[in-house]
């Protein structure tokens, strides 16, 4: 059975919760719920006991950090302290998908967990159905930011909208969202958030969930631009776009898929998520109308996940043998990511763009098209959070989120907390967004028309 990529967009959210420190509570706790924070832990301990992939815990004394900790959880004097205790137990792991999700979230984690691609429905007669343009629905601000060195700079911007035709550019530096200060925001949680391989990811969700706001919200924007001159731009924000996607019982998600041509010479994929089987049939086609480009782009970045068989669907349209791009290790089996080769077949050069955005599936897909040799990566390293999870509501309010399995890549390294690394490590600087526009894009199309004249 194909496993679900654990960092959905739901599920992202869950997993960026988990490196934040929470207030504790200003009131102490009655014997009831100090029970239930103790009946909590216990569960958390057994759970990953139970149902940890690798039965010796990848050598952590388990039962020891049992016997260490719960003497403190019996003595805590707040549901912080106990939170905090269980965080302790579960890091032991040195995984990013084990942590406790607080009942009541911190507003930068809120913020950061929400995705302008969920769908917006209302209910008619107990149905559901998507919101129509313009309604107040989803909205993006048509921006693409990413803090680097510390600023958060415009690294895209969607052609056609409010936001193109304001005149902002590439390179482009945000400072504020009306009165709120993006520095502020940023400077917080550079300071507050431990050292991880998906510190990066919080911070640029964190940051891009100051501008979506529903379609047609007006965003007065505070940037410096091109020339270091302070500039104020209003950006209407539009519908979220892309096709509602529906798989199996999960929650419908609206999925862009993209495809087209760059100076005719090249082709150029880029998805917004691994979510919906109707990815197949696109992908099909933009590789019929690919045939006679001198290679692919396929573009990842700010992809954080979805579906994990996708990935190998795609992948069987791009390979000439059957191979693989990896293994999902689960506590009773190790159910491989076969790829199987499929018709039509795109035979040229192949690049992959990612960024600390790109996670799960997505890192599934560009590290077994490394690891086989099929595709050169471009940009900077993925996030890092590669793990199926699941989040489970314990006694006292809090969410538990635990991973079920481990995924080795083709070449037999684990993602997980470490990421892929590009072939080639291209790091968008404001000088270069500004030059170029894109310069990972500008660097994996050299690389595939020096391919080209080469033969």
């Amino acid at each position: 059975m194909v496993l679900a990529s654990a960092l959905s967009r739901a599920r992202l959210g869950a997993a960026l919760a988990l490196s934040l420190a929470f207030a504790p509570s200003l009131f102490a706790q009655s014997d009831q719920e100090h029970a239930l924070d103790v009946q909590s832990f216990d569960i958390v301990w057994q759970r990953i006991h139970d149902t940890y992939w690798d039965p010796e815990l990848g050598g952590v004394d388990w039962q020891g950090a049992y016997d260490e900790l719960k003497p403190k959880v019996e003595a805590a004097e707040s549901r912080a302290e106990v939170r905090r205790l269980m965080n302790e137990l579960i890091s032991r792991l040195g995984k990013s998908h084990f942590g406790i999700l607080p009942a009541s979230t911190a507003e930068l984690v809120q913020e950061a967990s929400k995705n302008p691609s969920e769908v917006a429905v209302s209910k008619k007669d107990g149905e559901e159905s998507e919101a129509p343009k313009g309604s107040g629905g989803p909205g993006i601000s048509g921006l693409t930011i990413r803090v680097i060195d510390g600023a958060a700079l415009v690294t895209a911007v969607r052609p056609d909208t409010p936001a193109a035709a304001s005149g902002i550019r590439p390179g482009w530096q945000l400072t504020k969202v009306g009165e709120a200060s993006v520095g502020e925001r940023v400077e917080r949680l550079l300071e507050d958030l431990p050292e991880s391989s998906i510190k990066a990811l919080i911070i640029n969700r964190s940051v891009a969930a100051m501008l979506d706001r529903s379609a047609g919200t007006e965003l007065e924007l505070t940037l410096i631009d091109g020339d270091q001159e302070a500039v104020m731009r209003t950006v209407r924000t539009i519908p979220a776009p892309g096709q509602v996607e529906k798989f199996g019982n999960l929650p419908a998600m609206r999925v862009e898929f993209v495809a087209r041509r760059l100076d005719s010479e090249i082709g150029y994929v880029r998805l917004s998520d691994w979510f919906g089987l109707s990815l197949i049939g696109k992908f099909m086609t933009a590789i019929n109308d690919f045939e006679d480009t001198k290679g692919m782009i396929i573009d990842l970045r700010g992809n954080p996940g979805g579906i994990g068989g996708l990935a190998a669907g795609f992948a069987g349209f791009l390979v000439e043998e059957p191979t693989s791009l990896g293994t999902m290790i689960t506590r009773d089996s190790r159910p491989n990511f076969p790829i199987l080769s499929r018709e039509p077949k795109f035979r040229g050069p192949i690049a992959v763009l990612v960024d600390g955005n790109s996670a799960s599936t997505s890192e599934f897909f560009a590290g077994g098209m490394k690891d086989i040799g099929r595709a050169r990566i471009f940009g900077t390293t993925t996030a890092g959070a590669a793990l199926p999870s699941m989040i489970e509501k314990l006694p006292n309010g809090d969410g538990f989120q635990y991973a079920i399995a481990n995924y080795v890549s083709a070449g037999g390294d684990e993602l997980e907390g470490i990421g892929v690394i590009p072939d080639e490590v291209v790091v968008p600087t404001r000088e270069t967004l500004l030059e170029e526009g894109d310069p990972v894009l500008a660097a994996a199309s050299r690389w595939i028309l020096e391919q080209s004249s080469s033969k």
